[in-house]
């Protein structure tokens, strides 16, 4: 009960700062096959912003700040992107079981994206001047690869990576630690603790790291873990560029998740959606053993 008691606290204590720091702020051509894209060139022609070009420099959009970004501008970019840093496991709250691994494809689709505001044109640069960040969907897609190991019957950690330089500039990571601190056998409850550690990769124009607790309960029925968890996270974002000068960005979020596993030998599918300021809607298939 003790450790239960530390683990709801302690995310509630992360939610709690959360909250207040959300308020307070309130308050004051080279083209890739389409199923490979990670962006498109898809807007009207008659648009009349002008996208930031960087020639082909990479075959899809790169992250590149321009010295037209402000402040909060790039705050908004950095609790929007958040949700695609953020290490989304699509693990219901039981762990793997000891010394098995799991290896899995996500396939990660975004909520609706706004490319044409500040914060988002101001923050990529495109391959020439019709090729937009997202198509008419306003939605980007791409594909994450996913690893999980238990260490313990309670215990296991997990990573995620996505990383293309041949295709762009920017990529993303993550480890998490897991610890199932209820595990009700006879009436198949689940409830798990997990932090994460989850960073931008390889853009020269700014560093982003994310801190996140969240604790997940689910009740297994049959093959089928349905679960929801809730999650409170610490961004730090910084710039590192001559273009401009822009202080840090701390930027705490809080994160509501529902989603299901299914398991079936050494088959594993899941689902998940992740709601905050940017939703994210995330497809797993894996094998574990």
């Amino acid at each position: 009960m003790k450790q239960i008691n530390l683990i709801i606290s302690s995310t509630l204590v992360i939610i709690g700062i959360t909250l207040t720091t959300n308020l307070s702020a309130h308050n004051g051509q080279n083209q890739l096959p389409e199923e490979y894209r990670l962006s498109h060139n898809s807007h009207d022609s008659s648009e009349k912003l002008e996208l930031h070009v960087n020639n082909n420099k990479w075959p899809e959009c790169a992250i590149e700040l321009d010295s037209s970004l402000t402040q909060s501008d790039f705050r908004k970019f950095g609790q929007e992107t958040y949700s695609f840093l953020y290490f989304k496991n699509v693990n219901s709250p039981k762990t793997i079981g000891k010394w098995k691994f799991e290896i899995s494809l996500t396939y990660v689709l975004t909520g609706k994206i706004d490319d044409e505001k500040p914060h988002w044109n101001n923050t990529f640069t495109h391959p020439d001047s019709t090729h937009w960040l997202v198509d008419e969907s306003k939605r980007l897609a791409f594909p994450h690869l996913n690893f999980r190991l238990g260490l313990s019957e309670r215990i296991d950690v997990g990573g995620y990576i996505i990383y293309l330089p041949s295709i762009t500039n920017y990529g993303f990571a993550g480890l998490d630690f897991r610890y199932m601190a209820i595990n009700d056998t006879t009436k198949k409850m689940f409830l798990t603790n997990r932090l994460a550690y989850s960073t931008l990769l390889a853009t020269d124009d700014l560093n982003y790291n994310i801190l996140s607790n969240e604790i997940s309960f689910g009740k297994s029925i049959g093959l089928f873990t349905p679960y929801a968890a809730l999650g409170g996270s610490i961004g730090l974002m910084q710039e590192k560029t001559d273009k401009v000068d822009l202080k840090n960005e701390w930027i705490p979020l809080v994160s509501g998740i529902v989603g299901f596993e299914f398991n079936y030998k050494v088959i594993n599918v899941g689902a998940q959606a992740n709601f905050s300021k940017l939703n994210m809607y995330t497809f797993k298939i894996g094998c574990r053993f």
